[in-house]
């Protein structure tokens, strides 16, 4: 691996992981219990029925689900780009 590429590698992970602490102080253990909970969702789920359980829920409460969610795919973007980069080595 030339080192262009490792210094890009290195920069990528460092902002993934820098992302991914900003919206969360919590320990990585915390975060992962967290997003262990968005594992579950199927892609093909009755949408109508998600619709009205989160039209029952508060603003505070969808913020929340918002910022648990984005914390998701952050942690799975910096796996994928982790598990990309490992398979140039």
């Amino acid at each position: 691996m030339d080192k262009a590429f490792s210094f890009h590698l290195d920069i990528c992970i460092k902002y993934y992981i820098i992302s991914i602490s900003k919206f969360s102080k919590r320990t990585s253990k915390a975060l992962l219990e967290d997003l262990d909970a968005y594992k579950h969702i199927k892609v093909d789920r009755n949408i109508e029925r998600v619709r009205q359980r989160y039209i029952q829920l508060t603003k505070p409460e969808l913020i929340e689900m918002i910022i648990k969610m984005e914390q998701y795919i952050s942690h799975q973007n910096k796996q994928w780009l982790k598990n990309e980069f490992e398979k140039f080595q």
